[in-house]
Parts: C-alpha cells; sequence; structure tokens
C-alpha cells in the first residue's frame, strides 16, 4: 500500500497524473415552496382530479423539473458562490453534468447572463439539432481541446458543462 501511494504521488509531481477530486453537489429536484400535488391543484382547478392527474404524469416529470430555468438560474447562482469560495482557492476547476443537451446551453447562457464562469459546453450533434443546439455541438478534436484547456490552471475556461445522456435527447 505505501509503495502504491508513494508511486502516486511520484508521478503527480512529476507531472504524468493529475489529481482529480469529486464533490457531489446533486440539486433538489423539489418545487421550493409548494408541492407539485399543491401547483397542479391551483394552476389546473377547472379541471377534474382524473385530468389534472393524466396533466401532471404526462408533464411534470423529473426532466422537466430539473430543465426548469427559475431552477437552473438558482443552480448556477449556487455554483458560481460556491466555485468562487471553495473551488478558485484551491485553484481547481470544476465540472458541470446536465440531464440534456438543451439543458447544458441553458446552463451555459444562464452562467454567462449572471457574468459567472467561462463554461464552454462539450457535445456532440444530432442530425435534428436546432441552430441553439448546434452552435455549441464541438468535433471529438475540439472537445479534446476543451479538456486540455480545464486541465490548464492558468486558461480562463474554470468549468466544463457536458451532458450524460445518447444524443437522441
Amino acid at each position: 500500500m505505501k509503495r502504491t501511494a508513494r508511486s502516486i504521488a511520484l508521478a503527480v509531481a512529476e507531472g504524468a497524473t493529475v489529481l482529480r477530486f469529486y464533490e457531489s453537489r446533486l440539486p433538489n429536484r423539489l418545487i421550493i415552496g409548494q408541492t407539485l400535488d399543491q401547483v397542479c391543484h391551483r394552476v389546473f382547478a377547472d379541471r377534474c382530479e382524473a385530468e389534472r392527474r393524466a396533466i401532471k404524469t404526462k408533464y411534470a416529470t423529473e426532466q422537466a423539473v430539473a430543465e426548469a430555468p427559475r431552477r437552473i438560474e438558482a443552480i448556477c447562482l449556487a455554483l458560481i458562490e460556491h466555485y468562487t469560495k471553495f473551488i478558485v482557492p484551491k485553484r481547481f476547476k470544476a465540472q458541470a453534468v446536465t440531464i440534456s443537451r438543451c439543458t447544458a446551453v441553458t446552463y451555459r447562457q444562464t452562467l454567462e447572463r449572471l457574468h459567472g464562469l467561462q463554461s464552454p459546453v462539450a457535445m456532440s450533434g444530432g442530425i435534428d439539432d436546432d441552430a441553439q443546439l448546434a452552435a455549441h455541438v464541438v468535433t471529438a478534436e475540439e472537445r479534446k481541446a476543451i479538456t486540455g484547456r480545464l486541465l490548464k490552471k492558468d486558461d480562463p475556461v474554470k468549468t466544463l458543462i457536458i451532458c450524460d445522456i445518447p444524443v437522441g435527447r
């Protein structure tokens, strides 16, 4: 065991290995202040209970909640604050993983609007991509260059936004 730890420390010291730290910061997927049932009941008060249930089943999905713009804005504000307080002093960088490619683009746009971190999106494209998605599609070579920039401590790229789903979403 001691030999392995010393070998890793030596590899890091020689620059052959980069230390990576993982901190899970899973955001809450709850509607703040009211439950989904209460919101649905109020918004669709003119509908019967069966119709409200059908609407909720079809539209109130985990993905819909995760992609809500106000929720993304709150997460971006928390990301900026956490990054500034805890990551910058240690000269680390960060990666944000989103639920979809559309959400990745929304995170990037929100961070830009909030004058947050320089955060490129690294994602593949699909044949049905609209202009907004297509603007953020990168080739394998560009993706490698972006991730390479993330490894350089003095590069202005501080956060990388990715999604963990197949292209079709």
